[in-house]
């Protein structure tokens, strides 16, 4: 289902005369309201994990650069970080992880970066959302980064959700809850949360990580 088809789906689950609206650009009154509702659905549910399997990317192609030990993530290209997972660097022909401290206080000074170029080993995350390595680097390592995207948005009616087709009623369910409230139809909300909330659950099974346990001692 691509954005048009999740508007004209909502506008019929919702009980509204006709077909819906035929484009979802330049729309107003109640056509314009449902396609906000679905923007607000699409927008809620990407906002439910930060870990979501559609939402993960990695970047390869670029390089740190000698000398410099402070970079912004645009600098290597990603323009769309929501939340660093891994940075590695190349070295002798293998990947090696960098260590990613985050930045948990209220400032971190580096007045005690050598001055010598190394290899760099560990990354603090600042505040501001830069990348200070630990020490400037000695060569261009080549940099493998793997990060979860910001959100997503639908911009023209072929849009399509970044996860699989199966979950996209997950979209249209929580923008029926949004005009039900709207509404003040309680009767149309509870079948539209139920839906919801299980297409919700199917969705969670398939795009999240898998849980892993300590071992324990009793098994």
């Amino acid at each position: 289902m691509d954005y048009l088809t999740l508007v004209k789906k909502t506008w019929q689950k919702c009980g509204l005369t006709g077909m819906g609206p035929v484009s979802v650009v330049g729309q107003t009154s109640m056509p314009g309201r449902i396609v906000g509702f679905v923007d607000d659905a699409y927008a809620y549910v990407q906002g439910q994990h930060t870990n979501w399997k559609f939402l993960w990317r990695r970047k390869t192609g670029t390089a740190l650069t000698v000398g410099d030990s402070y970079y912004l993530p645009r600098d290597v290209g990603i323009t769309d970080l929501a939340r660093l997972k891994s940075l590695m660097i190349e070295v002798g022909g293998r990947w090696t992880p960098i260590t990613i401290e985050r930045d948990e206080s209220e400032s971190y000074e580096f007045d005690n970066i050598p001055a010598d170029n190394a290899r760099p080993t560990k990354l603090y995350i600042t505040q501001e959302g830069g990348w200070q390595f630990d020490v400037a680097p000695d060569f261009a390592y080549p940099l493998r980064v793997e990060y979860y995207r910001t959100a997503d948005m639908l911009t023209a009616n072929a849009s399509v959700p970044l996860f699989p087709e199966d979950y996209r009623r997950v979209i249209i369910s929580r923008a029926v809850m949004y005009y039900a409230q709207y509404d003040e139809d309680p009767t149309l909300e509870r079948a539209a949360t139920s839906d919801y909330l299980g297409v919700l659950h199917r969705l969670e099974c398939n795009q999240l990580p898998l849980l892993t346990f300590a071992p324990s001692e009793f098994w």
